[in-house]
């Protein structure tokens, strides 16, 4: 009994341990697990409906919930895929698609659980002590930056898939026969890649900084573990992307996404603690600018300040016995992980893709789509403090003066405590908004009750709603029905009615203009209206951020009922090819055109158009109208999936003097499309005049964007 106790009991200790930690903090969600929303609004709303939509209403292996009536494939749902098509599979047998909600919730919770013990494993395969590796696997499982992610990333909330995959990779380099270990760690990546595509990304990054550092440490030597490690990686990536391609119909998803360069990691997001009352100082007192979530991997107190001593000790002994540090099986293992590390943070940092001036983006476009690099810093963080423990143990081992020896073991036992308090404050201050009541997929269904009060079930064809909402194909964006898709989504989960609009990831491009040009004029041919039947749209009407347009689909719908804010209609299909009317969209009077019909490009709406390579000014206009007087700038731009993205124009403002009174940069984020025809698209900008003699000028920033017809009217 005391040697079973000897051998399991630091494990045994730590899952309790973590448990209750856990237990204290979601008593309400273990009570309940589908009583309440990690969030409520927003991707996280959205990630909930995308998976509960396909358990529930979905037959095959394809998403119809939104886009109708294309659908979408479920890797770009964010409804990870993988755990919604088991739970699809067991919902055939036991009905569980009204636990959905339920099962995403303590799936992230219970994640914490399994990481632990896996990083308890992982610091045994170090050969430390089993009580020293539950203690420490306590502070990094509760500071993992993935909890973040509770509030929106369900998919990215998995905290133990970075941790297995370290694991399979350590077992699968000391196996003498790797095949099976080899087909393990492919399973593990092919059933996290088609949780998220992000973690495929992860492991391809673990998986290649390993074997280039393995090669560099022992001398460009490529023995089983290079190789190895890299066949894995791209037999893993080839059964994932490769599966994604060969299953999606969609060619025109974007190509040149917004953030490759923004969303990265960076020192202040991995090495300062960003949350309170630390994060105000820093903010305030130090004026240092907190990060993007996406740069967010904070190691704690302890890796920040042990990794200086750690670098520099490997430095000296790198110079003085290389060979026989590498030479040591023990030592070489925990030096290879620790290399790896640093070259991935170097890649989440985005430095490795600037280097080389975007080049690996221009080979591998692919790697283009996955913008948020910083993610990548979640490997980086496991990885230091996993060898950093090691170092430590090894440090207090190497030290033969007594006193020296209680000095680091109190150094680090203080650092270690601290860290853990951390991780206590990080694990409640990241979730500390997770407990909202589920108003949405649970309880009473007052849209299905009001639309099968009065129509049968096949009655309409799907929902539309207004203020129309337009994101997912990281081209251009229209917010405006951004709040009410959380009711649109209740009203497709309760009606099993798909929505029109798509709140998705890497929208076709063309498919998303399609949506917008429902609201477009009249004369304008609306293309989803021919993949359409000729049943009703069910209208979901918002009570604010309504555009004449869209009153006047209102106003040609008939009333049904109205669940709290959001009003029903019957919408006739064909009420959007005759709406809304030209008058809505013509101007009264232009001041000012430019057609480009000189210009030679290889496309134009019509006539000839502007291909822009460089800043270009497009118009330059006196104020000559009276102080308040509203103008308008229109322009058309082409947009596709291989387009740079929506055109950014500047509007300067210069006095009669010739100095710049005023300056702003427009965007995708700043204005709305009005028409869309075809992949051309109108953006209208307002243009208060401010009289005596002012200087209006519109400058095109973006290159690499063809624009066409600008006027000036009013």
């Amino acid at each position: 009994m005391r040697r079973t106790w000897h051998r399991h009991g630091p494990l045994i200790l730590l899952v309790l341990t973590i448990g209750g930690i856990l237990y204290a903090r979601f008593a309400r969600v273990f009570a309940c697990p589908s009583c309440f929303l990690f969030n409520n609004e927003g991707d996280g709303l959205k990630n909930y409906f995308t998976t509960a939509w396909f358990v529930k209403h979905d037959t095959g292996w394809w998403f119809n919930g939104m886009n109708y009536p294309y659908g979408e494939h479920p890797v770009y749902t964010d409804m990870q895929p993988a755990w919604a098509g088991l739970l699809k599979l067991i919902d055939q047998v036991v009905p569980v698609h009204g636990h959905v909600i339920g099962t995403v919730n303590m799936l992230m919770i219970l994640s914490l659980v399994v990481a632990a013990i896996l990083i308890y494993y992982i610091l045994r395969s170090f050969h430390l002590p089993r009580w020293y590796a539950a203690l420490l696997a306590v502070p990094i499982t509760l500071l993992s930056p993935q909890i973040e992610r509770f509030n929106g990333h369900y998919s990215l909330a998995h905290c133990w898939y970075i941790p297995l995959l370290i694991l399979l990779l350590i077992r699968w380099a000391r196996a003498e026969r790797p095949f099976w270990p080899s087909i393990g760690m492919m399973a593990a990546i092919v059933w996290m890649g088609f949780t998220h595509l992000y973690f495929l990304f992860i492991a391809a990054a673990l998986l290649a900084c390993y074997a280039i550092t393995r090669w560099l440490l022992y001398r460009f030597r490529i023995d089983r573990q290079v190789w190895g490690a890299l066949a894995i990686m791209l037999i893993s990536c080839t059964i994932v992307y490769g599966t994604v391609k060969l299953t999606d119909p969609v060619a025109d998803r974007p190509q040149d996404v917004y953030g490759l360069y923004v969303f990265n990691a960076r020192a202040e997001g991995t090495f300062l603690p960003w949350y309170e009352p630390v994060a105000s100082f820093l903010r305030e007192g130090l004026k240092i600018k907190k990060p993007d979530v996406e740069g967010l991997s904070y190691v704690g107190i302890a890796g920040t300040l042990l990794l200086p001593a750690v670098l520099i000790w490997l430095i000296v002994v790198a110079i003085r016995r290389r060979s026989r540090i590498i030479a040591s099986r023990r030592h070489a293992e925990p030096i290879v992980l620790f290399g790896t590390a640093i070259g991935v943070w170097l890649i989440a940092s985005g430095w490795l893709y600037m280097l080389v001036g975007g080049l690996l983006v221009e080979v591998l476009p692919v790697l283009g789509q996955f913008r948020s690099l910083g993610r990548l810093a979640w490997l980086f963080y496991y990885l230091l403090l996993l060898t950093i423990a090691y170092w430590a143990y090894l440090a207090v081992r190497m030290t033969r003066t007594r006193w020296k020896r209680v000095a680091l073991i109190a150094v680090f036992s203080l650092l270690g405590l601290a860290s853990t308090v951390e991780g206590i404050h990080h694990l409640w201050q990241s979730s500390s908004g997770v407990f909202r009541t589920n108003t949405h997929f649970k309880g009473s269904e007052p849209y299905r009750d009001l639309v099968n009060a009065r129509y049968g079930d096949d009655h309409f064809q799907a929902i539309l709603q207004v203020p129309l909402y337009g994101a997912g194909a990281e081209k251009f964006s229209l917010p405006r029905g951004h709040w009410q898709m959380r009711d649109g989504m209740q009203c497709a989960w309760e009606t099993g009615l798909p929505i029109v609009e798509g709140y998705l990831s890497r929208t076709s491009v063309s498919q998303a203009l399609e949506v917008l040009q429902l609201l477009s004029r009249a004369g304008i041919d609306k293309t989803r209206l021919d993949r359409m039947d000729q049943r009703p749209l069910l209208l979901l009407a918002g009570p604010e951020h309504l555009v004449p347009a869209e009153e006047v689909l209102i106003s040609a719908a008939t009333p049904i009922g109205q669940v709290e804010t959001m009003r029903l209609l019957e919408l006739p299909v064909a009420a959007l090819r005759t709406l809304p009317p030209d008058s809505l969209y013509q101007p009264d009077t232009v001041l000012f055109a430019e057609l480009f019909d000189d210009d030679q490009a290889d496309t134009a709406l019509r006539g000839g158009a502007l291909y822009n390579t460089e800043l270009t000014e497009l118009v330059a206009l006196q104020d000559t109208a009276r102080a308040g007087e509203l103008w308008w700038f229109s322009i058309w731009a082409l947009v596709t999936a291989e387009s740079p993205g929506f055109p950014v124009i500047r509007h300067r403002i210069l006095n009669a003097e010739g100095t710049e009174v005023y300056s702003q940069q427009h965007s995708q984020f700043t204005y709305e499309p009005v028409n869309v025809d075809g992949p051309w698209v109108e953006v209208r900008l307002p243009i208060r005049m401010r009289g005596d003699r002012h200087r209006h000028i519109f400058e095109l920033e973006s290159t690499g964007i063809y624009v066409d017809e600008l006027k000036v009217f009013k």
